[in-house]
């Protein structure tokens, strides 16, 4: 009777995994393959997933730089509180 318990909940184990693998695997993935009819519809959808793929590359950019400019601006002012106003992520190289 043991081994029967340890073994249903391998199986509940495997198919939640299962669920969650399939749920990631449709929704986390932006490119979606399908069957166009001529070369032209092929382009006009890979021009069309080659945009929003750079579209998200660009927005991570600006939101990492946005957060690193958040960080220069904090310790700018927690330096001058401590009156230390050159602490700051600038790189002054001239």
């Amino acid at each position: 009777m043991h081994k029967r318990h340890s073994d249903t909940k391998r199986v509940q184990c495997f198919k939640a995994f299962k669920q969650l693998f399939t749920f990631c695997s449709n929704f986390c993935n932006p490119i979606n393959f399908r069957k166009e009819k001529n070369a032209l519809e092929a382009g006009a959808n890979g021009a069309n997933q080659a945009l929003k793929l750079v579209a998200g590359i660009v927005a991570n950019m600006i939101a990492i730089l946005a957060f690193l400019r958040f960080l220069d601006l904090l310790t700018s002012w927690l330096g001058s509180l401590v009156e230390m106003d050159y602490i700051s992520f600038k790189v002054n190289l001239f």
